[in-house]
């Protein structure tokens, strides 16, 4: 029983302290991207919101609860692909050697899949506010859509 315990405390280390090494060294992107996920939620709500009392008898405009769960879904869904980009770094970093890959660069694959989903919720959240009434510079539009085409295609 005593030696039960020591192996379940010693994989619970283990692995905190691995998820510990990969998380912490992109700790602030990841708050940042958590904190966009909640920003365009909210701005996508208050958005259907303005839409429904501007067009109020038709019903392709408005909040709707499917819309807003599937959009929590697809913020999940956002947060495990990042935990498969941070597994796989894990094992190049770990195995490549051991496998005959060599890796060609110091870039991770879960940071380039980390800026890609801040790009992408800092173009939602633009595009949000533009839906709310805001003038939105077209650069800044151009911009975030530019940075986050050539994240895909460098990445290639």
């Amino acid at each position: 029983m005593k030696i039960k315990k020591i192996i379940e405390y010693t994989g619970a280390v283990l692995t905190s302290t691995w998820l510990a090494d990969f998380f912490l060294n992109y700790y602030s992107a990841y708050v940042l991207l958590v904190l966009l996920m909640v920003i365009d939620y909210i701005s996508g709500m208050l958005a259907s919101y303005k839409e429904a009392i501007d067009n109020p008898n038709d019903p392709n405009y408005g909040w709707s609860s499917k819309k807003g769960l599937n959009g929590i879904i697809k913020k999940i869904g956002y947060l495990l692909t990042n935990i498969v980009a941070l597994c796989m770094d894990y094992i190049l970093r770990t195995f490549s050697g051991e496998l005959g890959i060599e890796v060609k660069s110091s870039t991770t694959i879960a940071l380039v899949v980390l800026v890609w989903f801040i790009l992408n919720e800092l173009l939602s959240i633009t595009e949000n506010t533009a839906r709310l009434g805001v003038p939105v510079p077209k650069f800044l539009l151009n911009i975030l859509s530019d940075l986050r085409q050539n994240l895909d295609d460098k990445k290639k």
